[in-house]
């Protein structure tokens, strides 16, 4: 990587303050929850499968490459269990974050529901410095690796025509004051998160989640506006990060394909050039992927 091309990747580093986006958000977040919140795991009947490929700043080389793998099964005896994978690349650093999610659904009236989760996972990260070649004589700059178990917890409700969502995915900081590393759990966040539909018609609905995450240096937030007619979902996303994006679902049998074309709503981060693309696939299996219908007993 030539010296130029490098001083304007860590300047977009640095523009777009990736420390505090070692917990990765989506545009499409309300898709996978289970990978900030282990309170979604099987929050629908039967499973689910999601993969989401998001490819930043596409017109510069060695820019971000971020793959989402996640798995939710609703179980039986009120238990949900789930996994998240999250890979990481930028430039000469990757990362791999691997979960187990469970959790326990309680029953509240009117078909409403509360779910209690756990995450249990690892976080593998590697810095090779082999493609820097102008800090090749830099003590300061060597290959580094760690690997760091941690624990997460949240809390989700549902009803009818709404949900609300709080975690905190990564109980367990590994920064350090002096660090320059950007590491997975860099941070401990805290997130929050709602979601809500409205009904016009049998075929036209309005859908619309909101998503903050805070930590100690940083507060996002991500807001998406979706109108739903029969099959097809599409609408827009905002990022308080200066982010602009728009979003469209397309519903087949048990499959779901969406995509995101992002941009920065900045005129400075427009001119250049950089955008942002994000598709997603979910596949149902067993009920289609309907939320959980609250369980009766034989009295009723």
């Amino acid at each position: 990587m030539n010296k130029t091309l490098l001083i304007l990747v860590l300047f977009l580093a640095a523009f777009y303050d990736l420390k505090a986006q070692q917990e990765p958000l989506l545009s499409a977040f309300h898709t996978q929850m289970n990978l900030v919140n282990p309170a979604f795991a099987g929050h629908k009947q039967g499973s689910e499968i999601g993969i989401t490929s998001r490819n930043q700043w596409v017109s510069i080389e060695n820019a971000p490459r971020r793959q989402f793998l996640t798995f939710s099964s609703e179980r039986k005896n009120n238990i949900g269990l789930g996994i998240s994978v999250i890979s990481n690349k930028f430039f000469v650093e990757k990362s791999t974050s691997f979960a187990v999610d469970f959790s326990y659904k309680l029953s509240l009236a009117n078909d409403a529901k509360i779910l209690l989760g756990i995450k249990a996972g690892s976080d593998f990260y590697t810095l090779d410095t082999g493609n820097l070649t102008n800090f090749s004589d830099d003590p300061g700059i060597e290959n580094f690796s760690s690997f760091k178990p941690n624990l997460g917890v949240g809390v989700s409700y549902f009803s009818e025509n709404l949900w609300m969502s709080i975690s905190v995915p990564k109980l367990f900081s590994d920064r350090e004051d002096d660090s320059y590393l950007l590491l997975p759990s860099s941070n401990i966040n805290l997130y929050l998160a709602l979601g809500g539909k409205l009904d016009i018609s049998d075929n036209i609905t309005l859908k619309s989640n909101f998503i903050y995450k805070s930590n100690k240096i940083d507060n996002v937030g991500i807001l998406n506006a979706l109108v739903g007619i029969n099959a097809i979902d599409f609408g827009a996303v905002y990022k308080t990060s200066n982010n602009f994006g728009l979003l469209a679902f397309f519903k087949l049998k048990n499959f779901n394909i969406g995509y995101c074309y992002e941009v920065p709503s900045s005129i400075q981060s427009t001119n250049l050039g950089v955008k942002t693309h994000e598709i997603t696939l979910r596949m149902s299996i067993g009920n289609g992927g309907q939320p959980i219908e609250v369980e009766k007993t034989e009295e009723e």
